[in-house]
């Protein structure tokens, strides 16, 4: 059949979000009479209603946050590096591990920190065994105290008598220190040099010598060839 109507009514509806709700609804048709079939009558309905679609804005998505800040790329983050601009390591708080005695070797390798030394003896200054201020790399005698003239050994005794050779007047041959390191022979001959001067006569009032003295003057003169360390006083 067909007919027309016009509905009027009343209903709830309530929402479940912005987008969906339950609703309620009475409405009275009233119809006009086109046929048996079309009479006025009440009607209810009850459902459920949502959107077709989405009407929601896209999600925006917040950018990262930019990477922390690395100036010396030494894998410490600037807000916790005490050197920002130095490379560095985490032991020392980003800073590169120090040098206290300035002599090149960092203190983690160095075993006298405080000390300038070389690499060779791991940062400590170069031995000197025999403490007598000359280091054992120019010491020729590193285990025995001396001099610097002797590079670093002691004063030769080149006679072996206990002398050394710049107090001992016969520095080849033995002698006691009472005698400057001159065997006691030369002691004699000394004296018998100076025995023969004093039997050395002049003229009076001259340079010339007398006769006399010529016995004496050849036997100093033996005595000294023969004596190299002889002299006269």
């Amino acid at each position: 059949y067909w007919g027309a109507y016009m509905p009027f009514g009343a209903g709830l509806q309530f929402a479940l979000d912005k987008e969906a709700g339950v609703y309620a609804f009475s409405n009275f048709q009233y119809r006009l009479g086109v046929s048996d079939l079309a009479v006025n009558h009440f009607n209810y309905s009850i459902g459920i209603g949502g959107a077709i679609g989405s009407n929601k804005e896209p999600k925006v998505i917040p950018p990262p946050p930019p990477p922390p800040v690395d100036t010396d790329k030494d894998g410490i983050i600037d807000e916790q590096d005490k050197c920002p601009t130095v490379p560095g390591v985490a032991k020392y708080q980003g800073c590169p591990v120090p040098d206290t005695d300035k002599d090149g070797i960092n203190d983690d390798n160095d075993k006298c920190p405080t000390v300038p030394g070389v690499a060779k003896y791991q940062g400590c200054p170069v031995p000197d065994t025999d403490k007598d201020g000359i280091n054992d790399e120019e010491d020729k005698c590193p285990t025995v105290a001396g001099v610097a003239k002797y590079q670093g050994c002691p004063i030769p005794d080149t006679d072996g008598d206990g002398v050394n050779d710049e107090n001992d007047k016969c520095p080849n041959e033995a002698g006691p220190a009472s005698n400057n390191g001159c065997p006691e022979k030369a002691k004699q001959m000394q004296a018998k040099v100076d025995m023969a001067a004093k039997q050395i006569y002049f003229a009076t009032g001259s340079s010339k010598l007398l006769a006399t003295s010529f016995t004496s003057l050849n036997t100093i003169v033996k005595l000294l060839q023969e004596n190299a360390d002889l002299g006269l006083d």
